[in-house]
């Protein structure tokens, strides 16, 4: 299936063109393109990975459908450690699965739960309690894909981009321990 390694420092174009690309293929036909391109600016630009990358804190993985990890990467995970919102607040070590996107032609391959593999066992080798994160309550497909991996709806979260607010649900799911 897919081959998963560790983004580092070199992959910062590659991780910025492939962000920007999956939210944009995902989100742009629901909003207006001035907010989409306002969110990039903010979320995806090369300084804000940059950023994300030095944090010790944050983690990306990459996702490659060969063997030699070679080519580019045709999905990603970004993992925040201790990163919270008042309804996880009393897990005393949370970690959040900021973004998982995998390419539009590539979807439903099994490359996501690849990615989510990756993101357990980060989870479990560095004595997080639960991995948590935000899915759109209009997004039937990932909402049924969390689900299939253990995930459980705790909350809500809104969500402004530009002048539409969203709405999302909090989902978590318990890591095991080593």
């Amino acid at each position: 299936m897919d081959n998963i390694r560790q983004a580092t420092w070199s992959d910062i174009d590659i991780l910025t063109e492939l962000s920007r690309r999956t939210f944009s293929d995902t989100f742009a036909a629901e909003h207006d393109p001035a907010d989409i391109r306002q969110y990039l600016e903010e979320v995806f630009s090369t300084e804000q990975i940059e950023d994300d990358l030095l944090r010790p804190e944050s983690i990306f993985f990459l996702a490659y459908n060969n063997p030699s990890l070679s080519h580019q990467p045709i999905g990603y995970a970004h993992l925040v450690g201790n990163s919270s919102i008042p309804i996880v607040e009393t897990i005393s070590k949370p970690i959040e699965l900021v973004q998982l996107f995998v390419e539009h032609r590539e979807l439903g391959k099994g490359h996501g739960s690849s990615l989510i593999q990756s993101s357990l066992r980060y989870a479990v080798e560095n004595s997080f309690e639960a991995l948590w994160l935000k899915v759109g309550e209009d997004n039937h497909r990932a909402q049924a894909f969390f689900n299939r991996w253990g995930f459980n709806q705790i909350g809500n979260f809104s969500f402004k981009l530009g002048l539409e607010t969203r709405n999302y649900y909090v989902l978590l799911r318990p890591v095991p321990t080593n």
